[in-house]
């Protein structure tokens, strides 16, 4: 877990930074996404990691993680809906700058996930 905490912590630095940090109406958007990203790659690798030390569910550790996927993307667009359908020039917010924290969340699910599955692959 130490590793997504890393991860987050230098990527959300170096972006906020990169946009010009305090001088941009949508630094505290892409704080909030980065904290709801952050949030939710923490508690699907907890339960992964759960779920995974559970027999009957060692098999199905791919499927469960894919319903994880896509109730990320259905609590995201619900928490910020307002700013993803907002017609205010001021706030939109790129596309990009919404892809990176995702992407990065991803990444550190995908690494856990190899790894637990390795790890039990090995144990057989």
């Amino acid at each position: 877990m130490g590793f997504i905490v890393l991860a987050f912590s230098i990527v959300a630095v170096i972006h906020l930074l990169s946009i010009g940090c305090g001088l941009h109406p949508m630094e505290c958007v892409l704080q909030d996404i980065y904290l709801f990203h952050f949030l939710y790659t923490l508690l699907s690798c907890q339960l992964l990691l759960l779920l995974s030390r559970q027999r009957k569910y060692v098999q199905l550790l791919g499927f469960i993680y894919l319903g994880i996927l896509v109730l990320r993307f259905f609590f995201f667009v619900l928490a910020f809906k307002d700013i993803i359908f907002n017609e205010n020039e001021v706030l939109q917010v790129s596309p990009v700058h919404f892809l990176i924290p995702v992407f990065l969340g991803l990444f550190c699910e995908v690494y856990l996930l190899i790894r637990l599955l390795k790890k039990i692959e090995v144990k057989k």
